[in-house]
């Protein structure tokens, strides 16, 4: 059974509800900036008045635009934890007992750090011989701008029109990226930290440098045992 106070407490939000916090918290961002461009023009014209300008509505709307900022900082504010809440998803597979060993988790692998990284859906197992990642590699920055040189200075050169950066970005990194399936050994994961149901470590032999994933709600529990049954760092609590 799982409680605020157990070890594998997870917290996560629904797929439509981060949507639409996220959206929300980006309005508001924009509406922010938005006001202070107003608030910064208005008192601009209140230091250098014209026939048609008006002091008082000037102070009354530098008073709306500070109220409505201070309104939206508010909001960033209340609605920013929320953006970083792991989404939730069921398993392919089904439900599997939390005590059950050696069954794989379905995952969904997350930035590490600024170099090349395992990303999107991919697999979990922890095998008698190591944990068994499966996932896409991203491609290195180095090839991510070769390719996107390719399909748009070079076409613009010969043929005079060219991709738009955006779908260049897409291309280069579905072109790019690679399936990886490793079996890693459990004294290669170094600094393991397991926590919300997320699951992170660096590797002593990149690439990648670095693994971060999470699992489900409903493996949770499952992986908090799998964990503690495979200590990466013998004789060290890989939670906090």
């Amino acid at each position: 059974m799982t409680t605020p106070s157990s070890p594998w407490h997870a917290s996560r939000i629904s797929y439509g509800g981060k949507l639409g916090i996220t959206t929300a918290f980006l309005l508001l961002i924009c509406l922010a900036v938005s006001l202070v461009f107003i608030a910064f023009g208005t008192i601009y014209e209140l230091f250098n008045p014209s026939e048609l300008s008006s002091t008082s509505t000037s102070l009354i709307a530098i008073g709306v635009s500070l109220v409505l900022l201070a309104a939206c900082c508010l909001g960033i504010y209340k609605l920013f934890p929320s953006t970083r809440k792991l989404t939730d998803f069921k398993p392919s597979y089904g439900s599997i007992a939390p005590d059950a060993e050696g069954q794989p988790f379905e995952v969904r692998f997350q930035r590490a750090d600024g170099g090349r990284n395992i990303m999107g859906k991919g697999k979990v197992q922890f095998t008698p011989g190591g944990l068994l990642v499966e996932g896409w590699l991203t491609p290195s920055a180095l090839l991510q701008i070769g390719i996107v040189l390719l399909v748009t200075i070079i076409p613009m050169v010969i043929c005079g029109m060219a991709l738009g950066i955006i779908p260049a970005l897409l291309i280069a990194y579905y072109v790019g990226r690679k399936n990886l399936s490793l079996t890693l050994p459990y004294s290669s994961l170094l600094d393991l930290k397991l926590h919300d149901g997320s699951l992170k470590f660096r590797l002593a032999t990149p690439p990648p440098k670095k693994v971060s994933f999470y699992v489900a709600l409903a493996d949770a529990e499952r992986l908090y045992r799998e964990v503690e049954r495979h200590p990466a760092v013998p004789g060290a609590s890989p939670f906090f």
